[in-house]
C-alpha cells in the first residue's frame, strides 16, 4: 500500500514525502519473503524522488538497482518502467541512453503498452561555474501510434 501512495506522491511533486514513505516501505519489503517484486517498483519511485530533489549520484545507483533488480526476477514491465526512468535521468546528464530507450521500446511493443505513465518533470539545479541555473528535466518518453505494425 505505502509503494502505491509514495507513487501518487511521485505525481503529486512531493519528493521529500515520497522519500520518506518509500525509505520505510524499503525498510520493511527487505525483511518479507514473497514481496519480490515490490522492490523494483519501490527502488525506481525512490530513484525519481532522488532525482527530484538533486541527489543525482544517488538517484543513478538506486535506478540501476530497479532495473537489475526487475531483470533478474523477470518483470517486463518493471524493467520498461525503471529503463524509461533511468533513460530520462541520463538524458538530462547528457549522457547517451539509446539503448535504455530500445530495451524499454521493445518491451512495450512486446507488451502492446503505449507509453509508460508521465511522472512530472521537476525541476533541478545545475551549478555552472558562477551561477546556478534551473533546467527542466526532459521527457524521454515517447507515446507510440497503438495501431499493429
Amino acid at each position: 500500500m505505502d509503494a502505491r501512495i509514495a507513487e501518487c506522491l511521485a505525481f503529486e511533486r512531493r519528493a521529500e514525502e515520497l522519500l520518506a514513505l518509500c525509505d520505510a516501505a524499503l525498510d520493511r519489503v527487505r525483511s518479507l519473503e514473497g514481496i519480490f517484486l515490490l522492490l523494483p517498483f519501490l527502488l525506481r519511485i525512490r530513484g525519481w524522488g532522488l532525482w527530484a530533489t538533486g541527489r543525482i549520484d544517488e538517484a543513478r545507483e538506486v535506478l540501476k538497482s530497479s532495473l537489475s533488480g526487475a531483470q533478474e526476477r523477470g518483470a517486463d514491465y518493471e524493467v520498461a518502467l525503471a529503463a524509461d526512468c533511468l533513460a530520462g535521468l541520463y538524458t538530462a546528464c547528457g549522457e547517451p541512453a539509446a539503448d535504455l530507450e530500445d530495451l524499454r521500446d521493445a518491451i512495450f511493443d512486446k507488451l502492446g503498452v503505449i507509453g509508460p505513465p508521465v511522472l512530472p518533470a521537476v525541476l533541478h539545479e545545475v551549478h555552472s561555474e558562477s551561477h546556478v541555473v534551473l533546467t527542466q528535466m526532459p521527457r524521454s518518453r515517447s507515446v507510440r501510434d497503438p495501431r499493429p505494425r
